[in-house]
């Protein structure tokens, strides 16, 4: 078995997807009685990292071993591309995805992307081996040269979002209806999307309400809110807000609606199953995956037809508790206690393939 693991992630941030999933990685690894160790250029002290385990990846030639794995963790171009790629040890890439650029909004964020792909490009000939966070991910992997891939999910702690009490700032209005979508505004995210389906439902359902919960930047939040003065239909987007808040959201949600047309992976999916709460997601990049058969997924984006689609769900109380069953026993599939088997065996086979 290795000696130790090193997570390599360049930034990691507090409420963040991959750095959650570093955070959840290493205790993981802790749990299973495994030395680790996180190198980066950056951490957020209010992550939930250990600091203390935590070292500037300038000393990594001090820790990488013949004995040492390194999950180098990537989702944007990064400097410590060539770094990591030179080191004469056992390394995985973990490959959390890379929005394509052609939802970025300006010339240099669409310039960054496309360096991001080809830093992918030029590691696989450096990395023998490389995980994804879904299939969806690893099929990538292998359209770009990546020969063996495995895919380990993100590990969701379920005992920790029961743990989170719903914010009672956060009311609902009796008798509406209501509409959620998670994720940070962006054009990937489709909000505006979500928007024209919710201009259609209020016709057949005045008794509504929307809300897009996502941090922001820019004028992205003003165009959605110019989009839905514009249709004459209210919209709730709070941005960027505390856990017990967001926990409250997904209480008070009768339906999650995700018009997203590009997804790695989409944890957002997953806690609003685990909430209990129905899935309507259009069918794109890895959300059929996430979904699986938990959820209803359409193919077109007609939005008076989503809109029907919704008033399905919402009109019928039958249809609605085997959403919520099968969305909950679906989410548990993505458990930090089923995940952490699949990564202990990814580890565990690969040390056996090298021999350690």
């Amino acid at each position: 078995m290795f000696e130790q693991v090193l997570q390599v992630n360049c930034h990691t941030l507090a409420n963040d997807g991959v750095g959650n999933f570093v955070s959840s990685f290493a205790s993981i690894l802790g749990e299973h009685g495994i030395p680790n160790k996180l190198l980066g250029n950056f951490i957020d002290r209010q992550s939930d990292f250990d600091m203390k385990n935590w070292a500037n990846v300038d000393a990594i030639r001090n820790y990488a071993t013949a004995k040492t794995l390194v999950v180098f963790h990537f989702a944007f171009q990064t400097p410590l591309c060539k770094v990591i790629s030179a080191l004469n040890c056992p390394k995985v890439i973990l490959y959390h995805n890379i929005t394509p650029p052609c939802f970025s909004k300006s010339p240099n964020a669409r310039l960054d992307t496309i360096e991001s792909f080809q830093q992918m490009l030029y590691m696989a000939s450096y990395f023998p081996y490389a995980w994804g966070v879904s299939e969806y991910n690893c099929s990538q992997l292998r359209e770009i040269g990546y020969a063996r891939t495995r895919v380990v999910n993100y590990p969701c702690d379920f005992g920790k979002l029961s743990e989170i009490k719903p914010s009672d700032k956060i009311a609902k209005k009796d008798g509406a209806k209501n509409i959620l979508f998670v994720g940070r505004i962006a054009p990937n995210k489709r909000q505006k999307d979500a928007i024209k389906a919710f201009y259609y439902y209020r016709k057949i359902n005045p008794c509504s309400e929307l809300t897009l919960v996502g941090s922001y930047e820019g004028e992205s939040k003003r165009e959605l809110e110019q989009l839905s003065a514009e249709l004459g239909v209210p919209v709730n987007i709070p941005g960027k807000i505390p856990l017990d808040e967001l926990a409250a959201h997904y209480k008070n949600a009768d339906l999650f609606l995700c018009m997203s047309e590009h997804e790695g992976f989409c944890i957002p999916l997953i806690e609003a199953m685990f909430f209990g709460v129905p899935v309507l997601a259009f069918q794109s990049s890895a959300v059929t995956e996430t979904v699986g058969n938990a959820g209803i997924i359409f193919k077109q984006k007609s939005f008076s037809h989503v809109a029907h689609l919704m008033d399905a769900i919402l009109s019928d109380a039958t249809l609605q508790g085997k959403m919520k069953i099968a969305g909950r026993e679906r989410a548990l599939c993505y458990s930090k206690e089923i995940v952490s088997e699949k990564i202990r065996s990814a580890i565990e086979d690969y040390a056996v393939e090298l021999g350690i």
